[in-house]
């Protein structure tokens, strides 16, 4: 119980902070460009 408790802890950590964190620049990126 242990094992399985701390690699889902650490694997929605890390997906979650990636996700956020790549997502923040391309989506503004992204906006910019069909906006202009």
């Amino acid at each position: 119980k242990r094992c399985p408790e701390k690699i889902t802890r650490i694997d929605p950590d890390d997906s979650t902070l990636k996700l956020p964190k790549m997502f923040k620049p391309v989506e503004p990126d992204f906006n910019a460009d069909h906006d202009t």
